[in-house]
């Protein structure tokens, strides 16, 4: 009985659109076009002989890069994916042309380095925090599986769908409203398991768009914060920051001890939207 409650509660959220989402703005943000033509400008200073980078950035420069990406991120997530992707088609549209000899990184690689300027300068934390769109508290209602159609490889896989009251915004406020109710879904894996919650307890979490498709259907995922950019971590669910008793817990990833919300709120603002 317990689980078909949930059933229903679920349906009535999904099918009554009871839930916010991210979505695309309808003309692309000038962040994101400067953020790829620096990316671009990095990628070509490449000395392949060398192994560098013939561009040293200043740190004004890096500064102003790490504001482009926060400003990405804070504003249109879903069009920066969408850019990148349709910079993709392009890229591959040259190397066919080409007959392969284009030597050019496609154009998530160009992201990525250029990403790593900012940690080198920042931390990695700090960087995927600003690169993170969302941060939600939420309480948690439920869970419920339900099943996802994996068009590449022609099969139905069992996902998860979590479902949380939000009570507080401490990022992304543009996409989601307090006392709205979001969906947050995973595919559950060895690589990635599913993180483990509490029915009626809060918690902070780094949300971001799931782009289950080439078209993005608005859904939303976790954010997994990485602590290392040269290695592939396995068997690790993303970060959830639990709140019991108005205190944040694991807050080490975020530079602080475990402390109550409201100053927890206060150190986050101060130290992470600083490019607001």
């Amino acid at each position: 009985m317990k689980s078909l409650y949930k059933i229903l509660i679920f349906s009535f959220l999904l099918f009554n659109n009871a839930y916010p989402q991210f979505y695309a703005e309808d003309e692309i943000s000038p962040y994101i076009i400067e953020f790829m033509e620096k990316a671009n400008e990095f990628s070509k200073s490449f000395d392949q002989v060398q192994g560098i980078h013939k561009i040293k950035f200043t740190d004004d420069e890096v500064e102003h890069i790490a504001e482009l990406f926060f400003k990405v991120y804070d504003e249109d997530p879903v069009g920066f994916h969408n850019y990148i992707r349709e910079a993709y088609y392009k890229w591959e549209g040259k190397v066919k042309g080409s007959g392969g000899k284009i030597t050019e990184p496609i154009p998530a690689l160009k992201r990525k380095h250029l990403v790593k300027k900012i940690a080198n300068k920042y931390g990695i934390a700090f960087t995927e925090i600003i690169g993170t769109p969302a941060f939600l508290r939420g309480k948690f209602i439920s869970s419920t599986r339900s099943s996802y159609y994996w068009s590449e490889r022609k099969s139905s896989i069992g996902q998860m769908n979590f479902n949380f009251l939000i009570e507080d915004i401490l990022k992304g406020e543009k996409f989601f409203n307090i006392g709205d109710t979001v969906i947050i879904l995973m595919i559950p894996n060895v690589e990635s398991p599913s993180p483990s919650f509490e029915e009626g307890k809060s918690y902070l979490i780094p949300v971001k768009p799931r782009f289950g498709s080439a078209k993005y259907n608005g859904e939303v995922g976790f954010n997994y914060l990485s602590e290392n950019y040269n290695i592939w971590v396995m068997g690790v669910p993303p970060k959830v920051f639990p709140i019991e008793n108005e205190i944040i817990a694991n807050c080490e990833y975020l530079g602080i001890e475990d402390t109550n919300w409201i100053e927890f709120k206060k150190y986050f603002r101060e130290t992470f939207l600083i490019f607001n």
